[in-house]
């Protein structure tokens, strides 16, 4: 019996440890893609205009992916720590179809003071706008 616990409560625990691995890494696979509409946001592309292409955008997740780096790229200052993007925290995405564009935006919780990183890239691409909100 002694020797059936030995080797039953290893199992369990690698099988245990498995499926928590398992859902905490699939709850970041789902990304809600909402709607936007470019039109509501020229303001950002003639005030804060971005001119570079970071190649194909073809779903949120690469959307994402590309506008931390540009926020990374946009907001670090030489001689500092690169901008904390902040990767551990949300992020919302959407999505201009007609248009093809994505808009990502950073969302600071409540509590936090400041503002948050944005920006606008096409499907193509072609960055149209990146900013911080104050």
């Amino acid at each position: 019996m002694k020797k059936a616990m030995l080797v039953i409560i290893p199992i369990l625990l690698v099988f245990g440890i498995g499926i928590i691995i398992f859902l905490d890494t699939t709850k970041y696979d789902r990304i809600t893609v909402g709607d936007f509409q470019l039109s509501e946001y020229r303001w950002a592309i003639e005030d804060f205009p971005y001119n570079r292409n970071v190649g194909s955008v073809d779903n949120p997740r690469t959307a994402i992916e590309r506008a931390k780096e540009l926020w990374v790229e946009r907001f670090s200052r030489p001689g500092e720590k690169p901008y904390n993007h902040i990767s551990s925290r949300k992020v919302e995405v959407s999505f201009d179809a007609e248009n093809e564009c994505w808009l990502v935006n950073g969302v600071l919780p409540f509590f936090f003071d400041g503002g948050a990183p944005n920006a606008i890239i096409q499907r193509n691409g072609e960055v149209l706008a990146v900013w911080h909100d104050q």
